[in-house]
């Protein structure tokens, strides 16, 4: 079984639980086949989170910088040592920012940028998790990464502290991180309340599905996402049939094609994803 299922995660679980009920669901039916997500989702977050299966597993760096966009609640006048409203208040401010403060100050924060991730993130600080070492009291020497946001939308205003929000980014984006620095771009403090996400690449959550309609599918193939569909974005590329016993050998081969990441065709099956470089091809992740 090799493709994507596209879940609808429900607030409250991991990304490494959705997984773990998936595996569970798979092994019901008598399916064993390894199982992964593409991008973690906060535990307090909701909406899409694509599952690979089988050998679409090999494909999770293709995903990382997909486009994403969320719909996300920020609160104004405090902070929490986690950057949401789950966390310990650390401090308060009397400052709520308007509707045009707002507005004025987004424009700062878009484009490429130099994000500081929160303490409680899965980034490896020393070989350890940074939420391990926030945990113990510990304050993870983390460092600011370039990362792409490439539009806020400010959507309503909920109550005289609370607003609504579309963030377009691209991957490793923190919107807890978004909300911090929005907040302190208006002489506030700011916070992330709920997070809601509505696409990870091509993956929507109008196709999305819940662990629960998993379960209760008698044909679980028909909701597995075939690896070629989710990769619309990657330019196809066949080779003859004499070119082909060099590439299924692992052996470049010359091409004229431009410079750049192909999906690879072979009698009419996906191959890999190739790439050209300089006039040569060669493959860089195998799939059959």
């Amino acid at each position: 079984m090799n493709g994507f299922f596209n879940i609808n995660k429900e607030k409250g679980m991991t990304s490494s639980a959705v997984v773990g009920v998936v595996k569970g669901i798979l092994r019901s039916r008598g399916i064993v086949t390894k199982v992964g997500h593409l991008g973690t989702l906060d535990p307090e977050g909701e909406g899409v989170l694509p599952i690979a299966l089988g050998r679409a597993t090999r494909l999770f760096d293709y995903f990382l910088d997909k486009t994403k966009v969320y719909r996300t609640i920020f609160s104004f006048g405090r902070t929490t040592d986690t950057l949401d409203a789950t966390g310990v208040t650390t401090a308060v401010c009397e400052k709520i920012p308007t509707e045009a403060e707002l507005l004025a100050a987004i424009p700062g924060l878009c484009g490429e940028v130099d994000q500081l991730p929160p303490a409680y993130s899965a980034k490896v600080v020393g070989g350890v998790r940074a939420y391990k070492l926030a945990r113990q009291g510990e304050e993870p020497d983390l460092k600011p990464k370039r990362v792409r946001i490439e539009q806020i939308r400010l959507l309503e205003r909920l109550d005289a502290r609370t607003f609504r929000f579309e963030v377009t980014c691209g991957g490793g984006t923190y919107i807890r991180s978004i909300a911090r620095d929005l907040g302190n771009a208006v002489g506030s403090l700011g916070i992330m309340d709920a997070i809601y996400r509505t696409q990870s690449g091509c993956f929507r959550i109008e196709n999305a599905c819940r662990l629960d309609d998993l379960r209760r599918s008698e044909d679980l193939a028909a909701q597995i996402i075939p690896i070629e569909a989710a990769l619309t974005d990657f330019p196809v590329l066949t080779v003859s049939p004499k070119e082909e016993v060099f590439v299924r050998n692992g052996v470049a081969i010359a091409s004229k094609f431009s410079d750049g990441l192909y999906l690879l065709k072979m009698d009419g099956a996906v191959f890999g994803i190739a790439e050209v470089s300089g006039g040569r091809l060669t493959v860089r992740t195998r799939l059959i």
